[in-house]
């Protein structure tokens, strides 16, 4: 059996901007979507991961609870040489 233990959302650099959250925001009213996407801005300002940094941190959360894995999955750019 396999079970996940944990995922990330991966946003690419340039997707942290207000306009591109204003549009994945899931508020009604355009005044929430807008407080919505300011929040969400405000929540991610330094906190960018490139896709190597998100993979490496993902295993080392599971080798630090002791979680015993042989496969970590991932997409084609995750066969890079820098992981």
């Amino acid at each position: 059996m396999s079970i996940p233990l944990d995922f990330d959302i991966y946003l690419k650099k340039d997707q942290l901007n207000e306009k591109y959250l204003l549009s994945i925001s899931r508020e009604k009213d355009e005044s929430s979507r807008k407080e919505h996407a300011k929040q969400m801005l405000n929540e991610l300002q330094g906190k960018f991961k490139d896709k190597n940094q998100m993979a490496r941190d993902l295993i080392t959360k599971a080798e630090s609870r002791k979680v015993p894995f042989s496969l970590a999955v991932g997409d084609s750019w995750s066969s890079v040489a820098e992981l």
